[in-house]
């Protein structure tokens, strides 16, 4: 049996406390981080997009830390067939 892939969006809250810091201020609101995953379940999709997201840190012109906010992930699915 093969498992059904589908394409979601997956939306990850961040923040990047070296910034605030250097800033002198909290920022209001988190930045947004969007990718667009193939995966079989929605928990795979945030996976998936969490992987993209570290790689997206590490690779950085700036290298500040970027501290997900975990509890505030969506997953929206973008095709449903």
């Amino acid at each position: 049996m093969s498992e059904i892939l589908r394409r979601y969006q997956v939306i990850i809250p961040y923040r990047e406390p070296t910034y605030e810091k250097h800033r002198g201020s909290p920022l209001n609101a988190p930045y947004f981080a969007r990718y667009k995953v193939t995966a079989g379940t929605e928990e795979a999709a945030v996976q998936n997009a969490l992987m993209l997201f570290e790689r997206d840190a590490v690779n950085s012109s700036v290298q500040w830390i970027r501290i997900p906010d975990y509890k505030n992930i969506k997953a929206l699915l973008l095709n449903k067939n």
